[in-house]
């Protein structure tokens, strides 16, 4: 086949080119920055945060999912990897984030629903005046949502993500 020595050198010169715009093409695999993994606690007390913070939502699941997605975004982890030890400061921090969000939308739609009950069900008023209402509202609030982002977590909350933090 590659009878001569210019023959080798080709298929040599080749080779090298091959497997240098293959390793330039696909880079290599993920290699986490922290060599210590997060444990088993640790992973316990972040799914633990993520059911504090999805639940009382009615798509519980789908929050749950998000909170994940958004944890490995903010991280730079993508799935499957695990989080490392380094990561705990990042996670804590778009915890917390997450937290005054989902608080303030949480208290937003509980506000809702009473004001149905109460003005619909019980006063009797026009469903469909109240739902523009209400979507009225929630627009105005969504353009001032700075202010409601800035509502301080409940204490529990904190030390949840403290106790997350200092990995007890």
């Amino acid at each position: 086949m590659l009878e001569t020595d210019q023959e080798w050198e080709v298929f040599e010169q080749l080779k090298d080119c091959y497997f240098n715009t293959e390793r330039a093409n696909n880079p290599s695999q993920y290699q986490p920055e922290a060599r210590e993994l997060l444990t088993a606690d640790d992973t316990s007390h972040l799914a633990r945060l993520i059911w504090g913070i999805s639940n009382g939502f009615r798509f519980e699941r789908s929050w749950s999912n998000a909170i994940w997605h958004a944890l490995r975004y903010a991280a730079g982890v993508s799935s499957p990897q695990h989080f490392g030890v380094s990561h705990i400061s990042i996670l804590a921090e778009e915890c917390q984030r997450i937290y005054s969000f989902s608080n303030a939308l949480k208290e937003v739609m509980y506000d809702a629903e009473k004001q149905a009950v109460r003005r619909v069900l019980k006063n009797r008023e026009d469903a469909d005046a109240v739902v523009l209402e209400m979507k009225q509202l929630l627009d105005e609030t969504n353009q001032s949502h700075n202010l409601l982002l800035t509502n301080t977590l409940a204490r529990w909350q904190q030390a949840d993500i403290q106790h997350f933090l200092q990995r007890h």
